[in-house]
């Protein structure tokens, strides 16, 4: 490649004359190949370029296409759908024929319904809602009873006979309610003594749903002191259940368990809880157990292991939990 020299002027340039002598070597077959693959590459990443700005568009079209047709044909149907609605309302319904039968006057409640009528479900069985009517009504008429009676032998005459007629309703609720149904009226009861026959009612059943059920009423703190005064009185409590559940993974299910124990006040509970301890076997939830019982073989290990070295720490750790749970349940 030669240089050609500025001829406009006069005089030739230094510079010109140096340029044309000069002669400017080829370029190079490999230096030819990397210059078109870099050409190639902006041209790929051009073409790159260009396709997703054409998919973004073309999916901006498409989506304002759906919207404008969704708007068209809501704004169509709709209109249809509310006149449809004012027609239905508009004309009268007509309501289904029930035949009357003898059951239903029980079925009818006073106008002051108690809780668990206004909470319950519409799932309820009607037969176990006539059961509770009528152990309400059984209820009413003994306070009014004794309400009414001037004398002690007036008053025991009267509870004999209330306690027989409020029996039967109990019993059969408990034949024909499962335990979780159990458990939520004896939480919506108003009534102590009812709450604590569906409480018994409950303990009495000895199998492990209605266990865990009565457990959870003992942590919670509403029905928490009537639960632990059916225990006291309970005739033939689930002993075994109760200690598999003193072995629980949850540690409010060992406690109120532990609580539960403690207040059956029997020797051979307190022995086996004492067995516990001295086995390292959830030492602390027998501690809390053994302090929850009025027996004398629990008071009695107690005040031991208050002189042992090996168990004072323990029994500490274990009133500072019981105070805890008891502090919570207050």
């Amino acid at each position: 490649m030669d240089w050609e020299p500025n001829k406009t002027d006069g005089e030739p340039d230094p510079l010109d004359r140096l340029l044309a002598d000069a002669r400017w070597p080829e370029p190079a077959p490999e230096a030819i190949v990397r210059l078109r693959g870099q050409w190639r590459s902006l041209l790929v990443r051009r073409s790159r370029r260009r396709r997703r700005l054409f998919a973004l568009a073309t999916a901006g079209t498409l989506l304002a296409v759906v919207a404008t047709f969704w708007q068209c044909v809501w704004r169509t149907v709709r209109p249809n759908r509310e006149n449809n609605v004012a027609a239905t309302s508009a004309s009268p319904a007509v309501q289904p024929t029930v035949p009357k039968t003898e059951a239903a006057p029980a079925l009818k409640r006073p106008k002051a319904a108690s809780s668990v009528a206004k909470h319950r479900p519409n799932t309820a069985n009607p037969y176990e809602l006539m059961m509770i009517a009528a152990h309400r009504r059984s209820v009413r008429e003994r306070r009014r009873q004794l309400a009414a009676a001037e004398t002690l032998d007036a008053v025991a005459e009267v509870e004999e006979p209330a306690d027989r007629a409020a029996e039967p309703p109990i019993r059969a609720l408990a034949e024909a309610s499962d335990s979780p149904t159990l458990g939520r009226l004896a939480i919506e009861e108003q009534d102590p003594v009812a709450r604590k026959e569906l409480l018994s009612a409950l303990l009495m059943r000895d199998d492990p749903p209605s266990v865990k059920v009565f457990l959870e009423l003992v942590e919670n703190p509403r029905t928490s002191a009537d639960a632990l005064d059916c225990v006291s009185v309970a005739s033939n409590p689930p002993v075994k259940m109760l200690f598999q559940c003193l072995r629980s993974s949850s540690a409010s299910r060992r406690m109120a368990a532990a609580r539960v124990l403690g207040r059956l006040d029997q020797p051979e509970v307190s022995r086996e809880l004492i067995a516990m301890v001295c086995r390292g076997v959830y030492r602390q939830e027998a501690m809390v157990a053994l302090m929850s019982s009025s027996e004398e073989t629990a008071k009695q290990f107690l005040a031991n292991a208050e002189r042992d070295p090996m168990l004072s720490a323990t029994l500490w750790n274990a009133k500072r939990l019981f105070q805890t749970s008891s502090l919570w349940r207050s």
